[in-house]
């Protein structure tokens, strides 16, 4: 039997029928109805799709039904493993050397903003240059750029889907004041091949934002007073909560004073970008 089966029902009958078919080679897709519809002949609308593949074994008992089902082997995809060494990577730190080169599977995207944005990464870069930038993974120095040559940081030694890609949710970050800055776009190389994903970075042009947090909210309410007005300050602050929101009562012409902390020997603040 080499056919495809659609079994409705995944009750003591529909699990039988599934495991039967599949003994002979059938691929099973298995759905469940939604009985909980008060009234009228039940449709496409009502049922569930619980599994599409092979089961293997079913066993049942007074908490259900449990299916052992197998994986379809085009799921597999089998990845050699790679390490940091002179004769593949010459310019390699001398400390890096034997480190594996990083295997990843799944998604490594960032977690999208939540309502109330309308969508989930348009503007999910505002909150990282801010300082927002969370849930990231390592990336392994292949080549630290001495002299002329390019700084590269090897990702994975396969090929992925998306190395980089600000506006979608895959952002790159250097670590430095204890905070994760995103790189503009100048001088990084996203490289995607069959043995190897990495990014290429010339120094002398990368930009990196650190997000300087306010540490104070307030308003001008009249000449010479200013005054904190927030109703919950802690929101305007607060980077990583993109859901909550302080509300200032701020007067007809008054001004709205955001202040920064200094940031000491990262640098100085020498301009300020407003998103709203």
């Amino acid at each position: 039997m080499r056919e495809d089966i659609v079994i409705i029902g995944g009750g003591l009958a529909g699990t039988e029928a599934a495991w039967q078919a599949a003994n002979r080679g059938a691929k099973v897709t298995l759905y469940l109805f939604d009985t909980g519809t008060e009234g009228g002949a039940l449709g496409d609308s009502d049922k569930l799709q619980v599994f599409s593949g092979l089961v293997d074994a079913y066993s049942m008992d007074d908490t259900g039904i449990t299916l052992d089902c197998i994986q379809p082997q085009l799921w597999n995809k089998p990845t050699p493993s790679k390490i940091l060494d002179m004769s593949t990577y010459p310019n390699s730190p001398e400390g890096e050397q034997g480190v594996p080169v990083p295997k990843f599977y799944g998604s490594r995207r960032a977690l999208a903003l939540r309502v109330p944005h309308a969508n989930a990464y348009t503007n999910k870069h505002y909150q990282e240059e801010c300082g927002g930038g969370a849930g990231v993974l390592p990336l392994v120095i292949a080549d630290p750029g001495t002299g002329a040559s390019k700084v590269k940081l090897l990702a994975a030694c396969h090929d992925v889907k998306t190395l980089w890609s600000p506006s979608t949710g895959y952002n790159v970050f250097a670590l430095g004041g204890g905070e994760l800055s995103p790189l503009t776009a100048s001088g990084v190389t996203a490289i995607i091949a069959a043995g190897e994903s990495s990014l290429t970075i010339d120094d002398d042009k990368m930009v990196a934002y650190f997000g300087a947090k306010p540490i104070d909210v307030r308003v001008t309410k009249s000449p010479g007073t200013i005054v904190n007005t927030a109703t919950d300050p802690r929101r305007a602050l607060d980077v990583l909560d993109e859901t909550s929101f302080a509300t200032l009562a701020q007067p007809s012409n008054a001004r709205l004073l955001v202040q920064l902390p200094n940031l000491g020997p990262l640098g100085v603040i020498t301009a300020v970008d407003v998103h709203q």
